[in-house]
C-alpha cells in the first residue's frame, strides 16, 4: 500500500513536470508554425514585387 502511495506520489510530481514540458513545447511549435506560415508568405510577396 505504501508503494502504491509512493509510486502515486511520483506519477503526480512527474505529471506537473510533463505538463510544464508540454506547454513549453506547444509554445515552441505554435512559433514554429506561426514561421512556417509567415516565411512562405513573405516570399511571395518579394517574388512579386
Amino acid at each position: 500500500m505504501s508503494v502504491l502511495r509512493g509510486l502515486f506520489g511520483f506519477i503526480t510530481s512527474y505529471a506537473y513536470h510533463i505538463t510544464d514540458f508540454v506547454r513549453t513545447l506547444l509554445r515552441q511549435t505554435t512559433v514554429l508554425h506561426f514561421i512556417r506560415v509567415f516565411m512562405p508568405v513573405r516570399f511571395f510577396w518579394l517574388l512579386r514585387m
